[in-house]
């Protein structure tokens, strides 16, 4: 009697616990879900009452004002670009730097905090020097100003993660390897790095999504030539009208990628906050 008893209490637990984890799913994906609703419903669903939780025609004509009207397709190629390129320049230079401190201890022990106090700084410190730097420059309203702005917080970031991930291969491995004849070069690119190819695609992850996400200075140093989707997203709230459908339309254009990326790399992205954060 016991058993059946423990067997049932332990059934129940667990019917218990699956019932509090569909509850806490359904209450996180709400939003999306009325997200994806709205983008498909006609204007006069999106504002009426009662509410209209499911379409009751399916409409793309936001998605199609989005593309055509509002440049949503430029908006996120910009996007693509910008934080693809942020990205690329952030794992190239910061596995070399980050290699460095790792293995040769440069700077000593006060370079690396000195590294990462750049990314604790507030953006909005640097948003009138960038400003007038770029426009002396001719920066102002390009790609390249951009990806040079989200580098001053993204690359120290990048630095600071690798330096972690090399910390945790074992410095006797590069030794075997010399004492074999390989060359410092060699080491670097044959052996060190493969090892540390989930912290490498972890911080490109972080890297991608802080460049995808941020706002102020493609708000402040940007004009019209180029648009990222954080900016383009409040352009459609009106004065006296919202066009939801539209506001709707992107965001999930905005939100796929980011989705996509936690799906498929979530285990890189589970050790970039744990083993990144170690000191060697």
């Amino acid at each position: 009697m016991d058993l059946i008893s423990r067997t049932k209490k332990r059934g129940l637990e667990k019917v218990i616990i699956g019932i509090l984890l569909v509850v806490v799913c359904l209450f996180y994906l709400s939003p999306i879900f009325w997200l994806i609703s709205t983008a498909f419903k006609e204007q006069q669903h999106i504002v009426s009452t009662p509410v209209y939780f499911l379409p009751p025609e399916v409409t793309w004509v936001h998605i199609k004002n989005v593309f055509r009207i509002y440049g949503g397709l430029k908006s996120i190629k910009d996007s693509l670009i910008i934080a693809s390129t942020t990205m690329i320049i952030c794992l190239i230079v910061g596995s070399f730097a980050a290699y460095s401190l790792a293995r040769f201890k440069t700077g000593g022990k006060n370079l690396p905090f000195w590294i990462l106090s750049n990314r604790m700084l507030p953006p909005i410190v640097f948003v009138i020097p960038f400003f007038l730097l770029f426009r002396r420059f001719h920066l102002i309203d390009t790609h390249l100003g951009l990806i040079f702005a989200y580098l001053t917080f993204n690359l120290p970031f990048s630095v600071w993660i690798l330096r972690g991930f090399f910390n945790q291969i074992p410095k006797e491995i590069d030794e075997s390897a010399l004492i074999d004849g390989a060359n410092r070069t060699t080491v670097l690119f044959r052996i060190t790095l493969p090892l540390a190819g989930p912290g490498i695609v972890a911080t490109g992850l972080f890297v991608f999504l802080f460049s995808w996400n941020e706002f102020l200075y493609a708000l402040l140093l940007t004009r019209g030539k180029v648009r990222t989707l954080p900016v383009l997203i409040p352009q459609l709230y009106g004065g006296h009208d919202i066009l939801y459908g539209e506001v709707s339309a992107i965001t999930i254009f905005a939100i796929v990628p980011v989705i996509i990326l936690v799906i498929f790399f979530q285990r890189y992205l589970v050790k970039g906050l744990t083993f990144g954060a170690i000191e060697g």
